[in-house]
């Protein structure tokens, strides 16, 4: 059962610092959020927030991982994504005031931090904070965009790459700390299931099956158990281009990962 917890409270500076828009905050804006906001433990499949809540806060992972999901009338479930550590949900409610848009569930012994909405008043108000908040959405609704081109033209098999590529921690990981630190977030994360990854994309496991099989043998990606792993960013940037080229900041971002892996694994 979902509990609020008292104690591992250092835990809550720690997230926060994680996420990349709150990286450069003055301290005493985060030590204000960090008074009022709460730890949570969820155990996996536990509902944090349903689609169609009324605004509550923002919530941060902190440890473990949070599904974004919904499902239809007739009972189909969509995940729309996987949140670890350093990212954040419940940002758009906070900011236009209408309900959830999504549901958010722990996918195994999670921990989030909630900042009460109360709490974020200060910083909503402050056009500095507001513009950090404001363009940590609009990285996200560029990755949202290009989903749904993906989805419109590419093959499977770049459908699938981009997936991988964008479900990669590329908005939030912190660009200055050495790899292996207790701040750097590992940009290949090994725990995404084919399952989860098939329902992103909107196709049976077994066809996924057959597309993944593809990247196994050229080495783009490994397998560990049930789950996928990134091997080569450079195999899977040509992929990605199977349609057209991505614009330079992306394509120099995705090269850069190969670099981060081989040092972590080194």
């Amino acid at each position: 059962m979902a509990a609020r917890l008292r104690q591992q409270l250092e835990l809550i500076p720690t997230a926060l610092r994680a996420v990349r828009c709150f990286a450069d905050w003055p301290e005493p804006v985060l030590a204000k959020m960090t008074s009022a906001a709460e730890l949570w433990r969820y155990r996996k499949g536990e509902a944090v927030a349903e689609r169609g809540d009324p605004p509550k806060g923002l919530w941060i992972v902190a440890a473990g991982s949070f599904t974004a999901h919904r499902s239809a009338p007739n009972g189909t479930y969509y995940l729309q994504g996987v949140l670890w550590p350093g990212y954040m949900f419940g940002l758009m409610p906070a900011l236009d005031g209408i309900v959830m848009p999504l549901s958010h569930a722990a996918r195994c012994d999670s921990l989030v931090v909630l900042v009460p909405l109360s709490a974020l008043g200060d910083v909503l108000n402050d056009v500095r904070y507001l513009r950090d908040l404001c363009l940590s959405m609009c990285r996200g609704s560029r990755v949202d965009y290009e989903n749904l081109f993906s989805f419109g033209v590419d093959s499977l098999a770049c459908r699938v790459a981009k997936m991988l590529a964008y479900l990669q921690r590329r908005a939030v990981f912190p660009v200055d700390a050495p790899p292996g630190s207790p701040a750097w977030i590992d940009p290949a994360p090994i725990d995404l299931t084919q399952d989860e990854l098939a329902s992103m994309t909107g196709v049976a496991r077994q066809t996924l099956n057959r597309a993944l099989q593809t990247f196994v043998q050229e080495g783009v990606v490994v397998r560990d158990g049930d789950a996928i792993k990134v091997a080569n960013f450079k195999k899977l940037l040509a992929h990605m281009e199977e349609t057209e080229p991505l614009h330079e900041i992306w394509r120099n971002e995705i090269l850069s990962w190969d670099e981060r892996v081989s040092a972590a694994c080194g």
